[in-house]
Order: C-alpha cells, then structure tokens, then sequence
C-alpha cells in the first residue's frame, strides 16, 4: 500500500470515528435533557431513604459509608455471578 493510500484509509477511519463521536456526544446531551435524568436524583434520594426507613440500608456517619442489612448483603452476594463476586464481592460482603 502507498504513502497516499494508506493517508486515505486513516482520514476515511477519522472521518468515520468522528462521526461516531458527534453521535455519542448528541445522544449523550439528548440523555442529559431528558425528564429522566433530571428526576433520577430525587428517585434516588427517595429509594435510599425507604430502604433506610426499612432497616436494610444503614447510614455510619463515622465512616461516611452505608452498608447493607447481613441479609440483604447475603441476597445480593448469592445472586452474584463467580466473576462477579471476585470482582465486587469483598465490596458487598
């Protein structure tokens, strides 16, 4: 392949992941000014506070962390898949 060819073929691949680019990024805004994602916040804030509510999430203000109620972290570690486990189990457990 020549110099020329080969310049042509990596513009037409810039051309092309740039294009890729500009789709994710107005897929990405598109994302951000949705409905959706504005509320998301609150949702969360809300779903935190009925699982604290409920005695399975609680908050140690000492460490600044949350953990999960032994049997709920028990439920969550057994429906982890192995790789899973390896990967986030010592986080769960």
């Amino acid at each position: 392949m020549s110099d020329e060819e080969e310049k042509t073929k990596l513009r037409q691949q810039y051309e092309t992941d740039l294009a890729k680019r500009k789709t994710y990024e107005q897929s990405l805004q598109t994302w951000r000014d949705s409905a959706e994602y504005r509320e998301a916040p609150k949702l969360l804030t809300e779903t935190i506070q009925d699982l604290e509510h409920r005695g399975l999430l609680q908050y140690d203000g000492r460490t600044q962390r949350y953990d999960l109620h032994p049997v709920v972290r028990g439920v969550a570690a057994g429906g982890m898949k192995p790789e899973d486990k390896e990967r986030y189990g010592q986080r769960v457990v």
